[in-house]
């Protein structure tokens, strides 16, 4: 269903200068503003349907000004999801604009002093079209809005059973009820959250024991994550691994195929909102700015897409004036305090969160500055390294975490405990007796050290080493008997 807002700025405009691009697109391309010190002097629109570009309205005579575009990628799923206005009433023009989209936020086109912000969006719902009015500048803005499509990720797991869903049409999940049997996961219930409150969705499975033959294929076990935590495995920790996974998304919906086991597993996703940290420092001098938000960070010299800066540290000098500014990094990472610092501190940070872009204000100084942030991706799956040693034993396998923090040894209950996070295990060493297939000794590297030897290795041993090139140890496996370890493995991860 098409959504019509009207338009925001000047009232009562002349019906001469109304333009009215209408909803019959599929989406917005490209957008192009020229303006000057006055204010906006025009905006036109280039959308798309069907694949195909569209030309919108043109209006307006270009003067001398500046001129800025803003594209959007609709290849990649972009699409665009509100406008900010900034509208001087007494002269009765846009002087400046903002757009947002599901990934990004443009920066501030034009000018904010002494304007009325006015604001075009409507939650959970895209841009489509746009109408407002234009005589000798930009005077009033509307949109029409539809619904977003989620992204759809098909079913994993076995075949066969029945497809069930719960739908996209939700804000997210709540809560996640899972039963589990000694043949694998029985039964898989939802929470969602829908136009603000909480709702139930159905139980996919049953919800105790049965006499049937169980499916070949079935869910043997399940682990949730969260931009903030994990829920840790739910079930057995065998079979084929898989993932369910949206980078930068969030899950707001479920589906997938049961009978009376859950067989396959399948997501719905949305784009994560992007979260504006309000500027901190002097909020009445200097001129704002604002880069706006992107996918990520590169410098201070940053490892993207596989680091981005968590938090911004700063001190201000008399309340107005950044003095100092020092950041942290999802690698545990710190960088150089840039400035002098006071006592005088503030931090602008959200938990989950990896940095996107930055706005504040300024003079011949920074005067103030805040952040955007959105939910840090997913971890990348591990990769797992060929166990290596003696013969014998039954496998064991731990799976692969975020990373190690301590590592116990022998019946002495010997350890090596790392500086986590910002110490990781880069590779590992060892030697096995091949006539008992018994590993004899152990030595692990990390990023900063080597640990002692555990053990006690000798000339006639096989020696054997674990690593993978600019990668992290973050999980291990192997085989072992009731007193020996055999062998051992690892599960990495890029660095």
């Amino acid at each position: 269903m098409i959504q019509r807002l009207e338009a925001q700025g000047q009232k009562n405009s002349d019906k001469r200068y109304q333009w009215d691009d209408g909803s019959d697109h599929d989406g917005v391309a490209k957008i192009t503003v020229r303006g000057d010190l006055r204010g906006i002097q025009y905006i036109w629109f280039d959308y798309y349907k069907s694949g195909k570009l569209v030309e919108g309205s043109y209006l307006g005579l270009p003067e001398p000004g500046f001129t800025q575009t803003f594209e959007i990628n609709h290849m990649n799923d972009e699409q665009l999801e509100s406008v900010e206005i900034y509208y001087e009433p007494k002269v009765g023009v846009i002087q400046g604009i903002q757009f947002k989209t599901n990934s990004r936020i443009s920066e501030l086109i034009g000018f904010e002093k002494d304007c009325t912000k006015f604001s075009l969006s409507v939650v959970g719902k895209k841009i489509i079209g746009f109408h407002g009015s234009t005589s000798g500048s930009l005077e009033s803005l509307g949109a029409y809005f539809t619904w977003i499509t989620p992204t759809r990720l098909v079913a994993k797991g076995g075949q066969g059973g029945k497809e069930w869903t719960d739908g996209a049409d939700h804000e997210g999940v709540t809560k996640i009820y899972v039963r589990g049997g000694r043949d694998g996961i029985q039964f898989i219930q939802f929470n969602y959250i829908k136009n603000g409150r909480e709702i139930y969705g159905s139980a996919h499975g049953v919800s105790g024991p049965g006499g049937y033959t169980v499916p070949v294929w079935v869910i043997q076990g399940l682990e949730f994550k969260t931009n903030l935590t994990t829920s840790g495995l739910i079930g057995f920790n065998t079979g084929i691994k898989f993932r369910i996974a949206g980078n930068g998304k969030k899950i707001i919906g479920f589906h997938g195929y049961a009978e009376k086991k859950l067989i396959s597993l399948g997501a719905y996703f949305a784009a994560s909102p992007i979260t504006k940290l309000e500027y901190r420092g002097g909020t009445n001098k200097g001129r704002i700015w604002d880069d706006g938000a992107f996918d990520g960070i590169r410098k201070f010299e940053v490892d993207y897409p596989n680091e981005f800066i968590t938090s911004v540290e700063g001190t201000l000098y008399e309340e107005d004036t950044i003095a100092s500014l020092t950041f942290k990094t999802s690698k545990g990472r710190t960088s150089s305090t840039f400035g002098n610092a006071t006592t005088n501190k503030f931090v602008l940070e959200r938990k989950g969160c990896g940095l996107v872009g930055l706005h504040g204000r300024s003079t011949g100084a920074l005067q103030a500055i805040g952040a955007y942030f959105r939910p840090l991706p997913p971890p990348p799956d591990g990769e797992k390294v060929e166990a290596k040693g003696g013969n014998g034993g039954a496998s064991w396998d731990d799976g692969d975490f975020e990373g190690v923090r301590k590592i116990y040894i022998g019946l002495s209950q010997n350890s090596f405990e790392l500086n986590y996070p910002v110490e990781y295990v880069t590779s590992v060493e060892g030697s096995y007796d091949n006539k008992s297939g018994a590993i004899t000794m152990l030595r692990f590297k990390t990023n900063t050290q080597t640990s002692p030897d555990f053990g006690l290795g000798t000339a006639t041993d096989l020696s054997f080493e674990l690593l993978k090139v600019d990668h992290k140890i973050v999980g291990f496996h192997g085989s072992s008997s009731a007193m020996l370890l055999h062998k051992i493995g690892v599960h990495v991860i890029p660095i």
